[in-house]
């Protein structure tokens, strides 16, 4: 086997990499419940830590810079949402209460 054919071959299968899935709802949707959207913006620690905790994470991890980034992508990438690290950036950078929201209703609707 050539030195091309064996880096070609260890290159990923570009499937694994296509992501067929939506959020369930987009980030300008994030008011659509008001009891949890006044929760999350009126106790962002405790409706932060309860997130990490349904995904089997610390729940101080919110607290970590770029952790809120980190479990959008590991949500996104476990339930193969289409979208990229530059846009979980955004997303938790821009607005992250509204990030945070969005990840809120993605579990409910993969009822985890």
């Amino acid at each position: 086997m050539s030195k091309q054919e064996r880096v070609k071959s260890a290159q990923p299968n570009m499937e694994v990499w296509e992501f067929e899935n939506h959020w369930s709802r987009d980030m300008s949707d994030c008011c659509t419940d008001c009891g949890t959207c006044c929760f999350a913006l009126f106790c962002p620690m405790c409706f932060l830590g309860q997130l990490f905790m349904r995904t089997n994470e610390c729940c101080c991890m919110w607290c970590i810079p770029g952790g809120l980034m980190s479990l959008r992508s590991k949500l996104r990438t476990g339930f193969r949402i289409r979208g990229s690290l530059c846009h979980d950036f955004m997303a938790t950078s821009c607005c992250p209460i509204c990030a945070a929201l969005q990840i809120k209703h993605e579990l409910d609707k993969q009822e985890l």
